[in-house]
């Protein structure tokens, strides 16, 4: 199996990048909003929006947690990727020396 050509390989990490850094934005976005949410039930005396309130909070929290998951798959798949090199640099490397 032969390696990407260079740039493929950085323009899939430049994809990756930006899609980290664009999950992040969403992260924070929603970390916001569930905050913001958070406090204006804190302030409500009324029992039914305070469950809307918390319906709408289980619902971005589970959001959140998808968000979550899909940052750690991608920062899986870069450490996967920084393996594979590693492996395939030694693996030339006891090739090239003769130590296999």
């Amino acid at each position: 199996m032969s390696d990407p050509p260079p740039n493929q390989s950085s323009a899939m990490q430049t994809r990756q990048e930006g899609l980290e850094n664009n999950l992040q934005g969403e992260i924070r976005m929603l970390r916001k909003a569930m905050q913001r949410v958070f406090e204006l039930g804190q302030t409500e005396q009324d029992p039914e929006f305070t469950l809307k309130v918390l319906r709408t909070l289980s619902i971005a929290s589970g959001k959140l947690a998808g968000l979550l998951k899909s940052q750690q798959q991608i920062a899986g798949a870069e450490e996967n990727e920084a393996t594979a090199a590693i492996s395939q640099a030694l693996r030339e490397l006891m090739d090239e020396w003769g130590l296999k």
